[in-house]
Order: C-alpha cells, then sequence, then structure tokens
C-alpha cells in the first residue's frame, strides 16, 4: 500500500494458502478492509499439468490477516486467459468476479467468459459462463466489466482465433441485456451452474 505520493505504508507478500500465487485485482471495500482476487496454481498428477482456480481473499490491512479465502472450483486459468476482476454490486452488498474459464475436452480447448457472484462472507450465490458460437469461437475471453449509469454492467472481451471483439452487458442477475450495436449480441450464449 502506497500514499498518493508513492510512499509504502506497508508491505506484504500475497496472503494466498499457497506460495505461487499471482494477485490479479483489489478492491478496496471500507477503512481497513481489502478484497483480492487472485490465481493460485494446481497441478494435476493425473495428466501432469499445471492449472489455477481464481480465488477470493477478504483481507484485513489492520490485523494484516485474511478474513476469509474461498473459491468456487471454477473458473480456472491457463496460459492463454486473461486476468480477474472483482466488481461492487451497484445495488446491493454484493460483488463479481469477473474472470475466464478454461475448459479442456479431449484434444480441445475451450475458453468462455466466466462471472461469479458473491456476497461478503465469499459464499457463491451464482455462476455464469457466456460464450459466442460461430466457427472461431474457441477463445472467448473477457478482459474487462465496468458499471453502467442504468445499473447493470458492461463487459468486453475477444474472440481469440479471429481476433474480434465482444460485449456482453448483463443485469444484477447475470441475463444478458440488449446492447445498441451493430455487433452479433444475439449469439451470445448462457450457461448456468450453481
Amino acid at each position: 500500500f502506497m500514499d498518493l505520493d508513492g510512499n509504502i505504508i506497508w508491505e506484504q507478500k500475497s496472503p494466498g494458502v499457497v506460495t505461487n500465487n499471482d494477485i490479479d485485482h483489489i478492491l478496496p471495500i471500507n477503512d481497513h478492509e481489502i478484497l483480492i482476487s487472485s490465481n493460485d496454481f494446481i497441478y494435476d498428477y493425473n495428466i501432469k499439468n499445471v492449472t489455477s482456480r481464481y480465488a477470493v481473499m477478504r483481507y484485513n490491512t489492520e490485523t494484516k490477516k485474511p478474513v476469509w479465502y474461498t473459491w468456487w472450483n471454477e473458473p480456472r486459468k491457463e496460459n492463454r486467459t486473461s486476468e480477474s476482476q472483482i466488481i461492487k454490486s451497484t445495488k446491493s452488498d454484493h460483488y463479481f468476479l469477473m474472470a475466464s474459464d478454461y475448459i479442456r475436452e479431449d484434444t480441445l480447448y475451450y475458453t468462455s467468459g466466466k462471472i461469479v457472484k458473491f456476497n461478503n462472507n465469499g459464499q457463491k450465490l451464482w455462476q455464469k459462463s457466456y460464450y459466442h458460437s460461430s466457427k472461431w469461437a474457441v477463445i472467448n475471453e473477457f478482459i474487462n466489466m465496468i458499471p453502467t449509469s442504468d445499473g447493470n454492467y458492461l463487459i468486453g472481451g475477444w474472440e481469440g482465433l479471429s481476433g474480434n471483439a465482444w460485449l456482453v452487458k448483463i443485469d444484477e442477475d447475470g441475463n444478458i441485456l440488449p446492447i445498441d450495436t451493430t455487433s452479433s449480441i444475439d449469439q451470445i450464449n448462457i450457461t448456468r451452474d450453481l
């Protein structure tokens, strides 16, 4: 943590449960607590492969101890997917984790945008995947998520093989809303998994 002049107030290594995790995003939630999203590496002994799961920690900056630390099995990340981001809900005391989910099926690889909504205790409220249906839709990553002036959320991403950008607008429950654009948003699909 630094002040506005760049002076370090305090410094500490990332407080995850494993030694080789990466911090993606930090969101202050009050005067002495922050939410930290990270991806924690996992070694799969069956297929001898390293992947990682996105995790979220609520951390107290005064005690320098975690309040809670959680993950939801999904979404997972491998080396092609983007970093995660935490966004505060505009209508409640809840939060969204925006990430990309990396899926392997046989020899094929897929990535879909994924949103996890959770509460102050780290409990998952819902989790949804979004992907664009086209012949190029193998890598559909979420890159950024922002609240909109009408109380909803706009998510930007890219379709990896074609290089096309794509937008998804969702409401508080993760439902896709229409966007005033000429892009093929009507082809976006959604899957729900609690």
